[in-house]
């Protein structure tokens, strides 16, 4: 029925006895291949075919291969997306036991990629910036850039398949530069710590009883361990984290928000919503503590070399505390669409930047350029921050749902949506692992 109504639909109608096009899409092998089964459900089937409402003739369009979800209706078919289990079938005793092209994998050399997009001159990342939320890896890829010494190019999915000879336009970029990080953890409201690439699991809190939630973590120097830090600003340290004090047991005139590790003492800083700051063996540079806020502290950030640190508001406001911590701008005066939830600083110290809930990405500084952003793109839960590659070539922006995009050099290890099924805890906070 499906082969019936696709040559019934076409704008030619009916043009002999099996061909419809040759070989780009459905194709009649020859009488040879017929069998007693096939021919029975031609006669079985005789005169019907799949109709919408009002009698048009449905462009059924069937492949070989889904690769396990069918397109939208926005991209190849009329139909709704559904997924499709017995694309990854194996048949025993099959001459074709297992489909060959459910899985498959393509090398590209950079040269051909720096030939066929010459604008971009050197090739130094691919950046997959949205899919189409359907599938394994958050489905077909809508968008993408791929960015160079001189430029870069903005490709759909489908312009990139055609363009590198893909199978299709459901990829992920497995081998890409990986601006010196290795791996990350991710850090849940509950304690729980989740891993990818190399990033070391030391321990957490998930399934242990919290007083109150955790909302940040911080990776030691060496990157042997970290710190979780809950609301009352209680800290818990896995791995060869030290313990330097906390303000647990301490009345808070505002719940904790975050920390940062201090690169030179290796002592850790809690922050407060109310820009109140607590160093435990770390020196204390100033706060916004007692001070006046148009909006709430979300977070804060440490000078690469330890000679201070900023904290940034929920509108976007700076505020920068030592020598080595430079004002290079805020959104503090500007209206957004999402309020900031974070700041990330650029490896050299000369630049930051915020993310918004929305997955929006603001720059600040010649250290910190913009690589893309989750901004506008579906299926996307709220971003809690961004992590930024050792080289500042890019970043990785994490959702509350556990989703990490990579932008720029950032490498891509995977994330909540990929290895569990469903996900009901929050991400608040991640950290990276050289590599």
């Amino acid at each position: 029925m499906a082969a019936r109504s696709y040559v019934l639909s076409t704008p030619l109608g009916y043009g002999g006895y099996a061909d419809t096009c040759d070989q780009t899409c459905q194709s009649y092998p020859g009488i040879v291949n017929e069998t007693a089964v096939a021919t029975l459900a031609v006669s079985n089937t005789a005169g019907q075919v799949m109709e919408f409402s009002g009698g048009q003739i449905a462009t059924t369009e069937y492949s070989a291969s889904t690769g396990g979800y069918t397109a939208s209706s926005a991209e190849q078919s009329p139909f709704t997306p559904v997924p499709d289990a017995g694309d990854a079938v194996c048949i025993p005793g099959s001459g074709y036991s297992c489909n060959p092209n459910h899985n498959w994998e393509v090398s590209i050399p950079v040269t051909t990629v720096q030939s066929v997009l010459p604008q971009i001159g050197s090739l130094q990342s691919i950046a997959i910036t949205g899919r189409n939320g359907y599938g394994d890896w958050g489905g077909r890829v809508t968008t993408m850039v791929v960015s160079g010494s001189s430029g870069s190019a903005t490709l759909t999915g489908s312009q990139f398949a055609g363009d590198f000879n893909l199978p299709s336009n459901w990829f992920t970029v497995t081998s890409n530069p990986s601006g010196g990080v290795g791996g990350y953890q991710l850090a849940a409201a509950d304690g729980g710590i989740f891993t990818f690439g190399n990033a070391g699991y030391f321990g957490s809190m998930g399934g242990q009883h919290l007083n109150q939630p955790v909302v940040g973590m911080a990776p030691t120097n060496d990157h042997g361990g970290y710190w979780e830090v809950a609301t009352d600003g209680g800290i818990f340290t896995f791995g060869d984290a030290g313990y330097f004090g906390s303000t647990g047991n301490i009345h808070l005139n505002a719940p904790i928000v975050g920390m940062a590790a201090d690169p030179a003492t290796g002592g850790y800083w809690l922050v407060a919503s109310d820009g109140g700051i607590f160093a435990f063996n770390a020196p204390f540079y100033g706060s916004m503590g007692g001070q006046h806020l148009n909006q709430p502290i979300v977070g804060m950030a440490a000078v690469p070399g330890g000679t201070g640190y900023w904290l940034v508001s929920s509108d976007g406001g700076i505020f920068s505390f030592g020598t080595g911590a430079g004002f290079y701008g805020s959104t503090g005066n500007i209206s957004l669409v999402q309020p900031v939830v974070g700041m990330a600083v650029a490896p050299g110290g000369n630049g930051y930047w915020l993310s918004a809930a929305d997955g929006g990405v603001f720059t600040f500084g010649p250290g910190a350029s913009f690589y893309g952003s989750d901004a506008g793109q579906p299926n996307v839960a709220g971003t809690v921050g961004l992590l930024p590659t050792a080289t500042g070539g890019g970043y990785l922006d994490i959702t509350g749902s556990g989703r990490v995009t990579n932008f720029g050099d950032a490498p891509q290890f995977g994330d909540l949506t990929t290895v569990l099924s469903s996900y009901s805890g929050h991400v608040v906070a991640g950290a990276t692992t050289p590599g």
